[in-house]
């Protein structure tokens, strides 16, 4: 990757808004059916107090809408799933 608009448009860096990264992510999750993701939030000699601040804006903001979209999506998708076994998996 050359540029930021690459990574960008690569999809191999998300950032922005927690609406931003929570649209990203729910697309990426429709798209390639997946349940789990790998999320790092530190990336080169970023601040310490920057890394923070962007897990709890992923944990208060975007992770709550994940767990509501994509198990409403996968119930969905897989009707043979257990909807109050799999929501109570999520807490």
């Amino acid at each position: 990757m050359e540029n930021w608009e690459e990574l960008d448009a690569s999809q191999s860096i998300i950032v922005g808004s927690p609406e931003t990264v929570h649209r990203r992510i729910q697309n990426l999750i429709e798209k390639a059916k997946v349940g789990n993701l790998l999320i790092q939030f530190q990336l080169g000699n970023m601040p310490d107090h920057l890394a923070r601040k962007s897990m709890k804006l992923f944990a208060e903001k975007v992770a709550p809408a994940l767990r509501h979209d994509s198990l409403k999506q996968f119930t969905k998708e897989f009707p043979g799933i257990n909807v109050v076994q799999a929501g109570e998996a999520l807490h």
